[in-house]
């Protein structure tokens, strides 16, 4: 490739990070004006037929349409759980269990993100969890940053393993129905599980240093050191029973929800003992606290309504979403409605919509029963009606420009340079450079992929076959390379712009989609650098 060939595939990446990043503009502006910028460039110097770029562009906004969907169906929900009283009374709830700012964050920000990927994944946890932390006391940035941080870990089993069965197992082209395809993804998932053990202790700590250092109204020396210990038993609470799950079960789907909903038990028992809990209570807004004394946490033992009724809506959300995946015929029934525009332009290009499907829907769905079960005043749904839409017209224009840039930058292959898509050519190079260094590369390969497509199936799609294929030719190991390639996709979600528009629509944090990135962006880089430096040190000894 050209230089100008060089910087045109590397465009999304540099426009996103130096618009939204380095000159923190808001993404509604930021995002239309990369577009540009790469479809002037993909038709002059990638040659790619408008036509084409056409087609990709419409691609976008179908898929651009679902995640507003899943977007509007949770601000719906919080809407009307905050008029109906529910944040509050689950702030209640989350405060009797603990009212350390630590524990809260460790509790949602990592275990509950983690069973939400493992049931749902597409984006679906941030979403979920951030509006409990803002219920919490907790910034907005912060809760939005700390969500998208905390579910990286699970996002290996996300969607009932979509990523391994789907990502993995179509992006190498192996037979799905194969005693021999099941042994390979499990051999992968828990390659990667296994180095997760290591390297996903640096998600939750992570999560602690940002929580005490940054995001705290009062910096306090110390409170990170205090809570080490528990923060330590939180990462392994997840981490071991993801991975012990999967080895016993033998099968990739349920590693992230088991292990979840394992790490909560585990977490609220330990907790409630006093196991590990950090000697002096610590709060987000007041630094060290007299819990006694405090007068904000006074009174937060009385229920302000009956605990069935302040749980009803994530418990039914939960159910819903594990009925709806796990539970053939109502799986195939939902899917059957799907929404296709087939060979659009010509192109070959099609793309769908599954609105029964999508998590959107069951949002829907259980924000319309919480309005009943949580008995929400007439003049109120007015009001929550017209803050969903404020906000939901926000994400809106980020997303119409946003999806459709990824798409654009996906669909490059067909081009008249002679040249593969952008993101492939970048890899491949990066190979070819490489050559036995690949595997500490590996994994940026990974986290580029979900960036771009704001999906860890979509960048396995993409590029499981080339790790596979330069795993064989350096003579390294197939499965500890396309754990690599696992690690990183699952990085990349930090830091992915759908997602990150997405979880500031539901936090009021619209414009400030820069900001977000530059406090996730670390900790991404961190567990790339685990992981490429774990996988080195298992091709050694393997």
């Amino acid at each position: 490739m050209t230089l100008l060939q060089w910087l045109t595939a590397l465009m999304p990446v540099l426009a996103t990070a130096v618009l939204l990043v380095g000159l923190r503009m808001p993404a509604s502006r930021a995002m239309p004006l990369a577009l540009a910028i790469t479809v002037v460039l993909t038709l002059t110097v990638w040659q790619v037929p408008g036509r084409t770029v056409g087609a990709a562009l419409v691609e976008g906004l179908v898929i651009g349409g679902g995640v507003l969907f899943i977007v509007f169906g949770a601000l719906a929900l919080l809407e009307v759980m905050r008029a109906s009283g529910g944040l509050d009374a689950i702030r209640v709830e989350f405060q009797r269990v603990s009212r350390d700012s630590r524990v809260q964050v460790l509790l949602i920000a990592w275990l509950f993100v983690s069973f939400i990927e493992g049931a749902a994944g597409f984006g679906t946890p941030a979403p979920v969890a951030a509006p409990l932390l803002v219920a919490l006391g907790f910034p907005a940035l912060g809760a939005a940053a700390l969500a998208l941080i905390g579910v990286s870990s699970a996002v290996t089993f996300g969607a009932v393993g979509t990523p391994m069965i789907v990502g993995i197992g179509q992006g190498l082209g192996l037979d799905p129905t194969s005693q021999e395809t099941q042994q390979t993804l499990l051999e992968v998932a828990l390659t990667a599980a296994g180095i997760d053990l290591v390297v996903g202790l640096l998600i939750p700590i992570s999560i602690i240093l940002l929580l005490t250092r940054v995001f705290a109204k009062v910096k306090t020396p110390g409170a990170a050191r205090e809570a080490l210990p528990l923060t330590v038993f939180a990462a392994f609470a997840y981490t071991v029973p993801a991975f012990g799950w999967t080895w016993l079960l033998g099968g990739v789907e349920f590693g992230a929800i088991l292990g979840g909903i394992t790490g909560l038990v585990l977490m609220v028992v330990a907790v409630r003992r006093g196991v590990l809990v950090p000697r002096r209570t610590w709060t987000v807004q007041k630094g060290y606290v007299d819990v006694d004394a405090d007068a904000d946490g006074a009174g937060t033992d009385e229920r302000t309504m009956p605990v069935w009724r302040v749980w009803t809506p994530y418990l039914l959300l939960v159910a819903l979403l594990l009925i709806s995946r796990l539970v053939g015929p109502l799986q195939e029934w939902l899917q059957s409605v799907n929404l296709v525009a087939d060979d659009i332009f010509g192109t070959g290009i099609t793309a769908s919509w599954q609105p029964l499907y999508s998590p959107g829907a069951i949002f829907v769905v259980v924000a319309a029963v919480t309005l009943l079960v949580q008995k929400v005043p007439r003049e109120s749904v007015g009001r929550a009606a017209g803050r969903t839409r404020i906000a939901v017209l926000g994400t809106g224009i980020t997303l119409a420009a946003s999806v459709p840039l990824v798409r654009v930058f996906l669909n490059s292959s067909e081009n008249a340079a002679g040249l593969d898509a952008m993101p492939v050519e970048l890899a491949t190079a990066g190979a070819a450079a490489l050559g036995g260094l690949w595997p500490a590369f590996a994994p940026v390969v990974g986290a580029l992929g979900s960036f771009v497509s704001g999906s860890a199936t979509f960048s396995h799609l993409m590029f499981a076959q080339l790790q596979s294929d330069v795993a064989g030719s350096i003579g390294a190991s197939q499965s500890v390379v396309l754990a690599q390639q696992v690690g990183g996709a699952n990085a990349g979600n930090m830091v992915c712009v759908a997602n990150v528009v997405a979880v500031a629509g539901v936090t009021g944090q619209l414009g400030k989609e820069g900001a977000v990135i530059s406090r996730t962006v670390l900790p991404m880089v961190g567990y790339l650098a685990g992981f490429a430096i774990l996988g080195l040190v298992l091709l050694a000894v393997l």
